[in-house]
């Protein structure tokens, strides 16, 4: 439960958004998707540590009752916790882009002034 705390955090976000579209919420959907990310890769790491490591059986019942071997385990749940983090990134891409075309024009102002100010590239120092 632990590791699915911030994707917790992140519904509570979406649904503040759900309820009341403003820039403040589209802004925390980025953080939201931020979140889930987060909370994906958390989980797959913990099921290869469990498995791996604290789990003493040699093979492993899935929920429909097949038996695999830990290695098939462990490969397909690193396999769909990178496919669902990778889909989740890009909705952080979109998410970020509804958040800049959906501003007025005071907020987009003040944003294109702000990346206006910010260095590019590598800096030092």
């Amino acid at each position: 439960m632990l590791l699915l705390t911030p994707m917790f955090i992140a519904a509570c976000f979406e649904i503040c958004w759900i309820s009341e579209d403003t820039n403040e919420t589209r802004a925390r959907l980025y953080v939201a998707c931020i979140l889930t990310v987060i909370s994906l890769l958390l989980l797959a790491f913990w099921n290869c540590f469990y498995i791996v490591y604290l789990y003493k059986y040699p093979d492993v019942m899935t929920e429909v009752g097949e038996r695999v071997t830990k290695k098939s385990f462990v490969v397909w749940s690193l396999y769909l916790g990178s496919v669902l983090a990778f889909i989740w990134a890009y909705f952080l891409c979109i998410s970020n882009s509804y958040y800049i075309a959906l501003m007025d024009y005071d907020q987009r102002k003040a944003y294109d002034e702000e990346q206006k100010n910010k260095k590019s590239g590598f800096s030092f120092g």
